[in-house]
C-alpha cells in the first residue's frame, strides 16, 4: 500500500473546550472581489514589492475565504507543570488564501506583508511550539508535497501550483470544509521566534524564520532556519495566524504579554520568553 494521503482524527473534539475560538477581524468579503485564482495570476510578471502590496490590499479589503475568519481552540500546557492550569491559543484553520470558498489558493508572503496583515486583525504569527501543538491537535494532517526547489520557487506559477496539489489531495481524501475543521501538515510556517534579532547568520541581517511542515510521523521537515532574508518567500511558506488573545487558566490576556513572562511564556514558547514577538516591518522593500 501507498503512503496515506492525510492522517484525519479526532483529537481536537476530545479537548474539552469549544473547538470554534475567536473570530479574525477580516470585513465582509466585497460581492465584486476577484477569486483567488484571478488575484494571484494578475500578479505573475511584477516586483515584490507590488505584489505583496497588491495582496496586502486584497486580503485588508475582506477578499478571503469564509474559513480563514474562525479560529479554532489549540490547547496547550505549561511541560514543567502538566498538571496545572491549562492554556488555549486560536489558530486560523488553514494558511492564508485569498478568494472566496469555492475559488481560493495559497498566497505565500514575506513576513513584512504577514505582519502588516496581523496588525490589522488582531493576529499574530505562531511559535514553532505553537505549530507543533497546530499540527497534534489537527482534525486533518496532510501529506507535504515538495516541490524540486530551483529560480521558479519563489514565482506565481509554483504557488498556483502547490495550491493545485493541495486541493487535489483534500479532493482525493473527500475532505470537505466545515466550522472548527484545523488542517496542518503542508506548508512550512512562518514563525516569531528570538532568531528574528538573535544568532544571525552571516549576510542575513533581517531573515525570515521558518518552520513545520510535518511528515506524518509528527517530525518536521524544516528545522527552525533564519538563513533567508526577510524578502524571501516560497511556494512552501505559509502564513497561519492566531489570534492575538490566549487564555491561560480562565484568564484572557494578550499573546505578546504571555510571551515575555518568564513563566507563561512556557505554554506558547520553547525558547524561553520571546520579548519582541513580531517582524520589524521594513517600510523600504515589499511595504
Amino acid at each position: 500500500m501507498g503512503r496515506p494521503a492525510i492522517i484525519v482524527g479526532i483529537c481536537t473534539a476530545l479537548l474539552g473546550h469549544s473547538l470554534l475560538g475567536q473570530t479574525l477581524a477580516f470585513p465582509p468579503r466585497p460581492a465584486d472581489a476577484p477569486g483567488g485564482r484571478e488575484v494571484l495570476t494578475s500578479l505573475t510578471d511584477v516586483p515584490l514589492a507590488v505584489r505583496e502590496d497588491s495582496l496586502f490590499a486584497q486580503i485588508i479589503r475582506g477578499n478571503v475565504p469564509s474559513f480563514m475568519r474562525e479560529t479554532i481552540a489549540v490547547s496547550a500546557v505549561d511541560p514543567s507543570s502538566p498538571d496545572g492550569p491549562p492554556a488555549t491559543f486560536f489558530a486560523a484553520a488553514d494558511y492564508l488564501c485569498a478568494g472566496s470558498d469555492s475559488d481560493w489558493v495559497y498566497v505565500p508572503m514575506t513576513p513584512d506583508c504577514a505582519q502588516r496583515i496581523a496588525a490589522r486583525v488582531h493576529a499574530s504569527l505562531p511559535t514553532r511550539r505553537m505549530v507543533d501543538l497546530i499540527y497534534q491537535q489537527a482534525a486533518v494532517r496532510l501529506r507535504p508535497q515538495p516541490i524540486p526547489p530551483g529560480p521558479a520557487m519563489i514565482t506565481v506559477p509554483v504557488f498556483l501550483q502547490h495550491t493545485d496539489s493541495v486541493q487535489t489531495q483534500m479532493a482525493e481524501a473527500r475532505i470537505r470544509r466545515k466550522p472548527g475543521l484545523l488542517i496542518a501538515g503542508h506548508k512550512k510556517d512562518v514563525i516569531i521566534s528570538n532568531s528574528i534579532r538573535s544568532g544571525l547568520r552571516p549576510g542575513v541581517p533581517a531573515p525570515v524564520v521558518i518552520y513545520g511542515w510535518h511528515r506524518q510521523d509528527g517530525t518536521p521537515i524544516q528545522p527552525m532556519y533564519n538563513g533567508h532574508q526577510h524578502t524571501w518567500a516560497d511556494y512552501s511558506h505559509g502564513i497561519r495566524f492566531v489570534s492575538d488573545t490566549v487564555e491561560i487558566g480562565g484568564r484572557r490576556l494578550l499573546l505578546r504579554e504571555a510571551l515575555a513572562d518568564s513563566v507563561l511564556c512556557r505554554f506558547f514558547s520553547d525558547e524561553g520568553p520571546i520579548p519582541h514577538p513580531f517582524y520589524p516591518i521594513d517600510t523600504t522593500s515589499a511595504r
